[in-house]
């Protein structure tokens, strides 16, 4: 039986939007395909056909999200009418993506066409703090700063573009290290990469202190605090060795007397670091306060063997080898600097006038007996074999208290 001529045409229209959708669905995919090859003619001509520039993938990724690497490419997407602020399933943009990829040139496109630089995502995170977490670059953080986006605005968790910085950042030479160690993955996926990836080179990242001064130059507080520990990014960056982001600090006029709720001070992290004895001097001029006392506990006994050097205690997030093992109750910043055997701050601190007196305070079971002991700065460095800080100490009349303790009752 023949169709009447309206059911033809609805037949006709269902086969012709069906073949179209087939067309878009191609072009999408060969978009797709386009922007994953840097293929710039190629996302022209997917365009040409009807490709979608903000079709969405399953996690609410458009092609514009992973075109940043590529400013050509982001510019071609742009000037296609792609959405700026379309936000995927967590609430990034394609500016957050730029930001953690630090792409500059990409990041200008993107606040040219409309980009909002305040939007955050839903970890309350906006691009500059995304910029800031993955150590961008500095001229991408300038970039972002001058459209207007917020030097002290926090995440969900209250942590500011500052202390995330120097918490997640990493050195130029550890930046090279790490995207050596992504290329295969990126290559895998098929991705064509840019010269960062292919031919990574130090003069391609920003140091740390480059991008912290450009926060500071921006007016983000430099004494923000981090609850409920309350620490400040300068003890944050002290903690990760970072020299030129301490100093940096130093020089805005941070306080370098703050404690954390557990008494940390940015010079006794320092001191715990052999790389950061040059901002842990710096500290020391700048006022700090040199004989800060932290208690410290917890430190755990593990594979320890009586009358030998093999025991191997947990101390802020290491390990140490002593002959002794316990639970020490307080240790202080000259104590810290004679475990890690740096001379130049042993002898800033004793220039300083340090304390030489206080002793660490704790114990151990050597099997048998529960040992109390009580060790000095000068007990420290030697049964870590600092012979020259010992000289120093020694030189300075420095109080020498034995590792050995007296004994308590037996335990049953």
């Amino acid at each position: 039986m023949e169709l009447n001529p309206i059911k033809k045409g609805i037949a006709l229209s269902a086969v012709i939007l069906s073949s179209v959708s087939f067309v878009f669905a191609d072009a999408n995919a060969d978009l797709t395909k386009a922007v994953m090859s840097h293929d710039v003619p190629g996302i022209k001509t997917a365009i040409a056909a009807g490709a979608n520039v903000n079709n969405p993938d399953a996690s609410g990724n458009s092609v514009l999200f992973g075109a940043v690497w590529w400013p050509d490419a982001v510019q071609a997407l742009v000037d296609a009418k792609a959405d700026v602020n379309l936000k995927n399933k967590v609430g990034s943009t394609p500016l957050m993506s730029a930001a953690m990829q630090g792409e500059p040139e990409s990041i200008k496109i993107l606040l040219a066409a409309g980009a909002d630089v305040k939007a955050v995502n839903n970890a309350g995170q906006s691009a500059l703090w995304l910029g800031s977490l993955c150590g961008c670059n500095a001229t991408a953080l300038k970039e972002m700063i001058d459209a207007g986006a917020d030097p002290n605005q926090k995440d969900a968790s209250g942590m500011t573009c500052l202390y995330t910085l120097v918490q997640g950042s990493k050195t130029p030479a550890e930046q090279v290290a790490l995207v050596k160690s992504q290329t295969p993955y990126f290559q895998k996926a098929g991705l064509v990469l840019n010269h960062r990836f292919t031919d990574p080179k130090e003069s391609d990242y920003s140091s740390i202190g480059d991008m912290v001064t450009v926060l500071i130059n921006a007016k983000a507080d430099v004494n923000a605090t981090i609850a409920p520990a309350n620490v400040t990014a300068m003890m944050m960056a002290a903690k990760n060795g970072r020299n030129d982001a301490v100093i940096a600090l130093i020089n805005a006029k941070a306080d370098v007397k703050a404690k954390s709720v557990n008494g940390w001070t940015a010079l006794w992290l320092c001191a715990d670091d052999i790389n950061c004895q040059d901002a842990a001097i710096a500290l020391i001029a700048a006022g700090a306060d040199v004989n800060t006392i932290v208690p410290i506990g917890g430190l755990v006994q593990k594979n320890g063997v009586k009358g030998k050097t093999t025991h191997v205690t947990n101390w802020h997030g290491g390990t140490i080898d002593l002959d002794f093992n316990g639970d020490l109750k307080k240790i202080s910043v000259l104590m810290v600097a004679c475990k890690e055997g740096s001379a130049k701050l042993v002898k800033a601190l004793i220039d300083a006038k340090v304390d030489l007196t206080p002793v660490c305070e704790g114990g151990f079971n050597d099997g048998e007996n529960f040992v109390t002991i009580s060790m000095s700065a000068l007990s420290v460095a030697y049964n870590f074999g600092h012979d020259d800080v010992v000289k120093l100490l020694t030189d300075a009349k420095a109080l020498d208290v034995s590792a050995a303790g007296k004994k308590t009752k037996k335990k049953k």
